[in-house]
């Protein structure tokens, strides 16, 4: 946001010019990111950790910078985001109320269970970071709706506990408070966004990189003793993935062996049966389509997944040409 020591004048001021060019690249970046992807809502509440955990915020060189237009770019980072709430419900023809409040009447779960589910998926992310198995394109994690669930009691207790810690160690550790409230930030929007799936891999992504800084700032001094060592255990490791990646790739030839490979991993996901259900029908196995749609019924009270699933069955395809 600003420019580094260096650059400031000999008076220590930095050039105002220097700090305007530095908040219109991010600015930009920022209306990108929105256009692509609604996860751009959390860059601004990245920035404020940031500011708020990085150690050079209250030193004298910071107090002798245009605090100005620190404060201008955030007005401004916070007027971007209400615009695009603007711009979206004009393309929807929706009120900026109805989306924003419509976690609060969504038909899949109530707001509190969502916020429950949620908590406890936070934990799973990091079971899957530090031990990726199983992978696949859908978890049939369970909705939790009670507060004395052993799994979310222990979920709250961690995300609490991570709080705590990003203040705590906001002083001396400076990075790795950052990694916490970077990876706390970036989840924080699937805790009101009530989703169709509530834990997919890819949702991980962007929170993960809070846990690489965490690890970064940890193995640095291990790194400088023993280089070459860890230097070839990072390469081992990579080329063990690279090959289950590999390996992986052959259940994503379609969409029939990727959903038949999901339900060998995850029998309990009622989406995965779902959608093999739906292969099972464009290729003419009707049997094989009604006993999934039937285990889809079973495994949810989803009324999408239970409508998709009822339409199917009741309405076999006609037979294939050849």
């Amino acid at each position: 946001i600003m420019p580094p020591k260096e650059l400031a004048g000999s008076s220590g001021r930095r050039p105002v010019s220097c700090c305007k060019k530095n908040l219109l690249l991010p600015l930009f970046l920022f209306i990108l990111a929105l256009l692509t992807k609604e996860t751009a809502l959390v860059f601004p509440f990245l920035i404020f950790a940031f500011d708020f955990i990085n150690p050079l915020s209250n030193s004298q060189d910071t107090k002798d910078a245009p605090t100005r237009n620190k404060y201008v770019f955030y007005l401004i980072l916070m007027g971007i985001a209400i615009l695009y709430w603007v711009y979206r419900s004009i393309v929807f023809g929706l009120k900026p109320s109805a989306i924003i409040l419509s976690p609060l009447t969504s038909p899949l779960r109530s707001l509190w269970s969502n916020f429950l589910t949620q908590s406890a998926v936070t934990l799973f992310y990091l079971k899957l970071f530090f031990w990726p198995y199983p992978l696949t394109i859908h978890h049939g994690f369970p909705i939790i709706d009670s507060l004395f669930n052993p799994l979310e009691m222990i979920s709250v207790l961690v995300i609490i506990l991570a709080v705590v810690m990003v203040f705590f160690l906001r002083k001396r550790y400076p990075l790795v408070s950052l990694g916490l409230a970077w990876y706390l930030v970036c989840l924080s929007p699937k805790f009101y966004a009530v989703l169709n799936i509530v834990a997919a891999e890819h949702h991980f992504y962007l929170p993960s990189i809070g846990l690489y800084i965490i690890i970064a700032v940890w193995l640095k001094n291990l790194y400088i003793k023993f280089r070459k060592p860890l230097i070839y255990l990072f390469c081992t490791i990579m080329g063990v993935f690279i090959l289950l990646v590999w390996f992986k790739n052959y259940e994503w030839k379609d969409s029939f062996s990727l959903w038949r490979a999901t339900v060998r991993i995850q029998p309990y996901s009622a989406l995965a049966h779902n959608n093999l259900g739906i292969e099972y029908v464009k290729k003419g196995l009707n049997i094989e389509a009604e006993n999934e749609f039937k285990q889809a019924i079973s495994l949810t009270d989803r009324r999408d997944v239970h409508l998709m699933a009822r339409q199917r069955w009741s309405r076999p395809p006609s037979p294939r040409s050849p």
